[in-house]
């Protein structure tokens, strides 16, 4: 097991330690394979970008997208309204950029049963997971189209996230001063932890094999497989996050810069300057996909704090998701 507690913070000035850039060397040899990286922006449109040719193609709609959930190589979902879109991927004869009006794939089909803004998507052996502000999160059928089963929040969801053991795990908005973090069965959709401990509304939920880190508008809190609080750190509102390693988080402060996070320790190893309206790991050790207020997509190297400009769009880029 890799540990990073001797990690020392030597300055907030947004320059990565000395100690940090050694001892994610360590890290090197650790890589996910990915191929595709899906950007849905406010003015409408799906972008993807295919991490191997390095293309960008158009999936026209007139928006604004609030999530993207690519499930296989061909395959992708995303939210427009209260409405879910299935979408296949595939090659058209011609080639063609950002910058044109062909229309990437086809539409599949779509799901329709929420009755607000789709938040969040998640899937998993052939189901698919929604998330929305109509208080409910919902699992659908793909081959079927059915709706397996629907369960009701407290409050608006924004967030949902398959943890280690295959549950879903949800947090929202405030209820009676508090927001819940709530564990559901994926087969049932029966509760089976709830904990109320978030005294803002919970934006994101990440999974690790060993935590569940919730971040909300007041604080990151990581608690173990069946949510018992470990720790809480970094007091802000977080926009976004991403786990650049099973003990390494990222998360947007504020949406003006990104922290990175040690979460065994609960230390900020670093601080980089970046407005950030969402995020997500690359796959590449040390190395995130970050997308600004402004439209632009970029690979950021948190060790040198290098910047790659992939795409931009003209809007600002509301969700990644990367397969």
């Amino acid at each position: 097991m890799r540990t990073f507690a001797d990690v020392t913070v030597t300055a907030y000035d947004g320059a990565v330690s000395i100690i940090f850039q050694k001892l994610c060397k360590k890290l090197r040899s650790v890589r996910k394979q990915y191929t595709l990286l899906a950007a849905g922006f406010v003015s409408g449109n799906v972008l993807v970008y295919n991490i191997t040719d390095k293309k960008v193609r158009i999936i026209e709609d007139p928006g604004p997208i609030y999530a993207v959930r690519i499930f296989d190589s061909d395959r992708i979902a995303y939210s427009r309204g209260d409405t879910i879109y299935i979408h296949q991927l595939q090659e058209n004869e011609d080639d063609f950029s950002v910058f044109t009006m062909n229309s990437y794939g086809k539409r599949l089909f779509e799901l329709k049963g929420h009755t607000s803004i789709v938040y969040a998507l998640q899937y998993l052996d052939g189901v698919l997971y929604s998330a929305s502000y109509d208080r409910t999160v919902r699992a659908w059928n793909l081959d079927t189209r059915a709706l397996l089963w629907s369960y009701e929040y407290q409050a608006s969801v924004y967030d949902i996230m398959l943890s280690c053991n295959s549950r879903i795990v949800i947090g929202g908005e405030l209820h009676n001063s508090k927001s819940s973090v709530e564990m559901l069965d994926t087969r049932t959709g029966q509760l089976i932890y709830s904990v109320s401990d978030h005294k803002a509304l919970i934006y994101r939920i990440l999974c690790t094999k060993e935590f569940i880190i919730t971040l909300g508008f007041d604080r990151v809190i990581v608690r173990d497989k069946d949510l018992e609080f470990i720790r809480e750190f970094a007091p802000a509102k977080h926009y976004s996050a991403a786990m650049i390693d099973d003990e390494i988080l990222a998360t947007s402060h504020e949406g003006n810069e990104i922290g990175v996070w040690n979460i065994r320790t609960g230390k900020c190893v670093t601080r980089i300057p970046q407005k950030t309206a969402s995020l997500v790991y690359s796959g590449i050790p040390g190395k995130l996909y970050v997308a600004d207020y402004d439209g632009n997509v970029m690979l950021l190297d948190v060790f040198t704090q290098q910047k790659e400009d992939l795409f931009k769009c003209g809007s600002m880029t509301r969700v990644l998701n990367i397969y």
